[in-house]
């Protein structure tokens, strides 16, 4: 009951769709991320990350496991700690963006339940390409289920790295 609250939201769009698998990796996912904290007037904006692994690190290395609950930017809560929000149903769909609203998209992620990359995959060359040629893995915002992370449809998932998607955002120590 001490430990933190991690806020944890959707991206909204602005003028497009979201961001193609073009981010200059994880570290310009990190600083979409840390962009829409900062529009959405999170105190702590600088210590935001994407949720998002790539072929050479997982999210839940890259990641801090936190004890607390994770929360939407409205409050609602999503997960008691890290390992709830990465195994077991959501409380609550992480579909609020940065701004409050309710949203639904496709999110980039890489990532399968338990916090892992997807093994094999592409990754949108390790989210630094965008084309029809490559691929990477995506989860969908409004699902409480393992979709939310990483949707199971092997006919849709993964999809082109130049479709726009938004990212998962979560807050850090």
């Amino acid at each position: 009951d001490c430990a933190a609250a991690w806020t944890i939201f959707v991206t909204a769009y602005e003028g497009g769709l979201g961001y193609t698998g073009k981010m200059n990796g994880l570290e310009g996912a990190d600083t979409r991320c840390r962009k829409h904290a900062l529009e959405g007037g999170q105190p702590r904006y600088m210590k935001f990350k994407a949720l998002l692994s790539d072929s050479d690190v997982d999210a839940a290395d890259r990641l801090y496991h936190g004890r607390g609950y994770y929360r939407l930017v409205n409050g609602q809560p999503v997960a008691h700690g890290w390992d709830a929000l990465m195994n077991a149903p959501l409380e609550n769909p992480i579909n609020v963006t940065e701004l409050g609203e309710t949203y639904f998209n496709y999110v980039w992620t890489g990532t399968q339940p338990g916090g892992t990359a997807v093994p094999g995959a592409e990754h949108c060359g390790d989210w630094d390409v965008e084309g029809d040629f490559i691929k990477g893995h995506f989860g969908i915002s409004d699902a409480v289920d393992a979709a939310w992370l990483m949707y199971p449809d092997p006919e849709l998932n993964p999809f082109t790295c130049y479709s726009e998607n938004s990212l998962y955002c979560v807050e850090q120590p």
